[in-house]
């Protein structure tokens, strides 16, 4: 995956205020703990657009809902999450708040690296 940060530096929006390209163009970071340029990027409307069942049944499992905001949810639960989302151990490294290009909802983009013994 491309890594966020180019992805969003790169693209151009017609028909937005500036305020609107600065949340977007920046994304609030809310959670970091050491990232690199290895780390994987996934966003979380991508998440429930690729396995719906699958990111309600592991929602419900972590969390207690179904919900699709992310703001209040817990970094260690969040790894604990896509861990068995993607079927392998991952060490969280970012998670930064945004909206949606399309529909201006909030989305969040988690980084991530796959764990190692030492992690």
């Amino acid at each position: 995956m491309k890594d966020i940060d180019k992805l969003y530096n790169t693209f151009r929006l017609e028909g937005k205020g500036t305020r609107d390209l600065i949340n977007i163009i920046s994304p609030d970071v809310t959670y970091e703990n050491g990232i690199s340029k290895e780390d994987t990027v996934v966003y979380s409307d991508r998440l429930y657009q690729w396995n719906p069942t699958k990111y309600n049944q592991l929602c419900r499992k972590h969390f207690g809902n179904e919900g699709q905001f992310w703001n209040n949810r817990q970094p260690e639960k969040i790894e604990q999450y896509l861990s068995d989302y993607l079927e392998k151990e991952v060490k969280l490294t970012q998670i930064k708040q945004t909206e949606n290009v399309s529909t201006g909802y909030p989305i969040w983009i988690f980084r991530f690296k796959e764990k190692k013994k030492d992690d």
